[in-house]
């Protein structure tokens, strides 16, 4: 019984671990007005990186190895292009592009988001390639690290997720902002008509959210200006 039970156990942890993987998606903000999700798993085997076509793969291997790159960075990108989730990236898992509103001088904020499958692996690659960059550091802010790639774009990321995209003029506010939607706040994952998006079968879906366009600045001042009785 004892070994039962503790069967039974192992069991259980095992699923629940498995249940709490967050997807990249718990960073798209509830206001999205387009969502893209890209089964990655699928993409690679469509475009000649994995599976029985591997005509690009070996373009790329072939392009890196007369690169001109230091050792130790190429070997590295070799390796994450014989298995992509080498580079810390969960490639198993879908990735999401979005596009959403904000109310800083009605503007538009997007991004590409998605899963870590080890944040070890993610740091050990960004350090190997950062030295064919010299003005790319890692750095750390509230449990968080991230890379500027330039003066507006960046990676950020912890051990579950990470997002590429523009960033406020602080980047420890657009830091706390993902932190605060990974929390529960504000994001997109308890819209039903994205959770119908997420369980399409395919390699590329689109959203396009009713929710998000009505609250673009834009369409809010249309709005007023409708005829009594007429809305969007």
């Amino acid at each position: 019984m004892k070994k039962l039970t503790f069967a039974m156990t192992m069991v259980l942890a095992v699923l629940l671990a498995s249940c709490s993987k967050k997807q990249g998606s718990c960073l798209i903000p509830d206001n999205a007005v387009v969502v893209m999700r890209l089964d990655m798993t699928k993409l690679l085997e469509s475009t000649g990186m994995k599976g029985d076509d591997t005509s690009l793969k070996k373009e790329v291997e072939k392009f890196i190895k007369d690169s001109g790159m230091e050792k130790e960075a190429r070997e590295k990108l070799l390796e994450i292009v014989d298995d992509p989730t080498s580079s810390g990236i969960d490639f198993t898992e879908p990735m999401f592009a979005y596009g959403a509103p904000t109310e800083l001088r009605g503007g538009f904020e997007g991004g590409i988001v998605g899963c870590i499958a080890s944040k070890g692996d993610l740091v050990d690659a960004i350090e190997k390639l950062s030295n064919e960059a010299d003005d790319i550091s890692l750095e750390e802010s509230d449990g968080v690290q991230y890379v500027m790639l330039d003066r507006r774009i960046a990676l950020i990321f912890n051990g579950d997720w990470f997002y590429i995209g523009p960033v406020e003029s602080d980047v420890d506010d657009t830091i706390e902002q993902l932190l605060d939607r990974a929390d529960g706040n504000g994001n997109i994952e308890d819209n039903e008509a994205f959770r119908q998006m997420c369980e399409r079968k395919g390699l590329m879906q689109w959203g396009f959210f009713g929710s998000g366009i009505e609250g673009m600045p834009q369409v809010e001042e249309a709005a007023r200006n409708l005829p009594d009785g007429c809305e969007f």
